[in-house]
């Protein structure tokens, strides 16, 4: 015999098995939305494949890590930003930073000659500070050289922690990843801002067309 306190029951389990069911199936197209985002990043965010090529030698990772940062970016921006006219601001700032950040990678780095690939990340060019004794040896003897050749004469490989000292190193080296992650961020921020503008300009445009259209029919 079926009671009213059986039902009951078996709706609630109907329905919990109907939540539960429903969690899982919007997580699954959350997952798929935001794994066709990653995969399309490249088409969406100007410059994207630029910055996965110029990602700092001390923290090589984060060139792979900006297609998530890009996408958290976007989504964020587009939905919780209130006003879009700052995007030009956003933008033009970024390429401000990238401007610093490449003049950073010509000093602060060397670039690996042939048939070698990469960079190494250095300390502070010349300075006397950053130097090593040996750093400040290779200088007095060959002062006009370029670093990269004072590098090969004590071996490639070795030539960072010979040469310059260790703090150095980490300080020109995290100052290369400040400037590439805030350079990102804001690029992608101002590029983000500038799309939630156009597509509020087309709603707009949108909502006056068929404006008429609500009056002739009422």
């Amino acid at each position: 015999m079926v009671t009213p306190e059986t039902r009951s029951d078996a709706e609630k389990l109907e329905q919990s098995e109907d939540k539960e069911s429903f969690n899982k199936s919007s997580v699954f197209l959350a997952l798929t939305a935001i794994t066709g985002l990653v995969g399309s990043i490249g088409s969406l965010l100007p410059g994207y494949t630029y910055f996965k090529s110029i990602s700092p030698p001390l923290f090589e990772e984060l060139g792979l890590l900006t297609a998530g940062i890009a996408v958290v970016v976007l989504v964020m921006t587009f939905y919780r930003a209130r006003k879009t006219s700052s995007a030009v601001r956003w933008i033009i700032t970024a390429v401000a930073v990238l401007v610093c950040y490449t003049a950073g990678l010509k000093y602060l780095t060397a670039t690996a000659p042939a048939p070698r690939e990469g960079r190494a990340q250095i300390g502070w060019y010349k300075s006397d500070w950053s130097l090593t004794d040996k750093g400040m040896e290779m200088k007095a003897q060959y002062p006009d050289e370029p670093v990269i050749k004072w590098m090969m004469m004590v071996g490639w490989n070795d030539a960072p922690e010979v040469l310059w000292t260790p703090a150095s190193v980490l300080i020109s080296g995290g100052l290369l990843v400040l400037l590439f992650f805030s350079g990102f961020v804001m690029w992608a921020t101002g590029w983000a801002l500038a799309a939630k503008h156009m597509w509020q300009r087309e709603q707009t445009t949108k909502r006056l067309r068929n404006a008429p259209k609500r009056k002739r029919a009422e």
